[in-house]
């Protein structure tokens, strides 16, 4: 029974044989909040807002756009803790170029996971908009309305949403060559 529980206790942390829970759980959280985000974004792009029904459909999905966003950013924070305190180990078959290449990218991807829902409340917040977090916090817009940095966040957000689309699709194309082209078995690290 207590050898049991050591193995389970163990699983939590990144070892050479993959992620741990914690690891794993922080990722596919991140996952679930980050693509419907970021397919709610992308959409607005083919959504003309000069319309009555445009904006009602904007009215309706900003609220999820941000919801998902501020949870991303909830995420983040101890996910960087975890990893800071919990390196993963990289596959024994690692090449010292694809280590660095993979740090690179994941350094990349975890920035711009912050950095984009970051970027995007703070346009909203410097244009004066409240927001309310599931209906269940209300965050006022703390630092008063300065218009010119609204808009400047707003680009920061839209640039960096196409950066982090940029570093998801190679995360997903590293994935595939990891797992048919080297066949190191990499998915089976994450799941």
């Amino acid at each position: 029974m207590v050898i049991n529980l050591i193995n389970k206790a163990t699983t939590l942390k990144n070892d050479n044989q993959g992620y741990g829970q914690v690891a794993k759980v922080f990722h596919w959280a991140s996952v679930f909040f980050i693509i419907p985000a970021m397919v709610i974004g992308i959409w607005w792009i083919w959504v003309d807002l000069d319309t009555d029904s445009g904006w009602e459909q904007f009215e309706q999905l900003i609220g999820w756009h941000a919801n998902f966003g501020l949870t991303v950013i909830i995420l983040m924070l101890p996910r960087l803790v975890w990893r800071a305190l919990n390196s993963p180990t990289a596959s024994a078959d690692s090449t010292v170029h694809l280590k660095k290449v993979a740090f690179a990218a994941h350094f990349s991807l975890y920035a711009l996971a912050l950095i984009t829902p970051i970027s995007g409340w703070l346009g909203s917040a410097l244009d004066g908009v409240a927001f309310s977090y599931f209906s269940v916090i209300t965050i006022p817009p703390i630092f008063g309305t300065y218009p010119d940095l609204a808009v400047m966040m707003t680009s920061v957000h839209i640039y960096a949403s196409y950066a982090l689309i940029f570093f998801i699709a190679l995360h997903l194309a590293a994935v595939i060559y990891h797992q048919f082209w080297l066949k190191d078995r990499i998915l089976r690290r994450m799941t």
